[in-house]
C-alpha cells in the first residue's frame, strides 16, 4: 500500500501531454517515441516511463492499466492516469514485475458498473464477433518469439475491422529527428486499423516469427 501511495505521489506531478520515452525495436535499435495521442488514448506504452507501476516504468509493465485506461475512454469516461494506475495495481503481480493478472480487468470493471465477459479461443473469426458485440475489449496473448512475455491491448469495433490501443507490433516512422543522439519515431496513421488476421501477421512478422501462441484471452466490456 505504501508503495501504491509512493507512484500516486510522483504520478500526480507528471503531465502526460507530449510525454515521450525511449524503446527498443525487435532488433534491439532504440528509438524514442511519445506515448499518447492528441484524443488522449495511449498509442506507444515506451512513452509512458515516467509512470510508475509497481516497482518499474510503465514502458516495462504499464500494458494492464494502460489497455484499462483506454478502454474507459472508449467507454465515455476521461480517465485520470495517475488514479486508474493507483487503482489497477491491485492487480500487479510481483510488484509489477511480471505485469498485471487478466484475472483483474472483470473485476475492475465490474466496480466501476459495466457488464462483463470473457472468451479463451484461438479461433480468429470467433474472437473478431466477440470483439465485435462490445462496446470495449482487453485482448490478452503471448508475443511469438520465445522468452518475450505476453502483452495487454485494448481493442473495439471499427466498421468490419478492429481499432486496436498500445498494439506493440505497430508500426512506426522515423521523423528525421533526434533526441540525445536517438531517433525519434511516430505512429504513422493517427488510428490503428485491423483485422485480427493482419494482427496476428504483424505480430510475426515484428518478431520475426512463423507462429504464433494462441488462443487470444479476451475480455469484453459493456455498459
Amino acid at each position: 500500500m505504501l508503495l501504491c501511495k509512493r507512484n500516486l505521489k510522483i504520478n500526480n506531478r507528471i503531465n502526460p501531454v507530449g510525454l515521450m520515452g525511449k524503446g527498443k525495436f525487435s532488433n534491439g535499435k532504440p528509438f524514442v517515441v511519445r506515448g499518447m495521442n492528441h484524443r488522449g488514448y495511449i498509442d506507444c506504452q515506451w512513452g509512458m516511463k515516467a509512470y510508475r507501476y509497481g516497482l518499474f516504468g510503465s514502458d516495462y509493465n504499464g500494458c494492464g492499466w494502460i489497455s484499462a485506461y483506454n478502454a474507459l475512454k472508449l467507454l465515455g469516461e476521461d480517465p485520470s492516469i495517475p488514479a486508474v494506475i493507483y487503482e489497477f495495481e491491485r492487480y500487479s503481480v510481483l510488484f509489477g514485475t511480471l505485469g498485471s493478472t487478466v484475472l483483474g480487468f472483470s473485476h475492475y470493471f465490474k466496480n466501476k458498473g459495466y457488464k462483463t465477459a470473457q472468451l479463451v479461443s484461438p479461433n480468429i473469426q470467433k474472437v473478431e464477433n466477440f470483439i465485435h458485440n462490445h462496446d470495449a475489449s482487453i485482448i490478452f496473448y503471448f508475443h511469438p518469439a520465445p522468452f518475450k512475455g505476453a502483452h495487454f491491448a485494448a481493442a473495439a469495433p471499427f466498421e468490419n475491422k478492429i481499432i486496436f490501443f498500445n498494439a506493440l507490433n505497430r508500426s512506426l516512422r522515423f521523423t528525421n529527428s533526434f533526441a540525445d543522439g536517438i531517433p525519434i519515431y511516430r505512429v504513422p496513421v493517427f488510428q490503428d486499423v485491423r483485422t485480427l488476421d493482419e494482427f496476428v501477421a504483424d505480430e510475426k512478422k515484428y518478431y520475426r516469427s512463423r507462429i504464433f501462441p494462441s488462443p487470444f484471452w479476451v475480455i469484453g466490456i459493456s455498459k
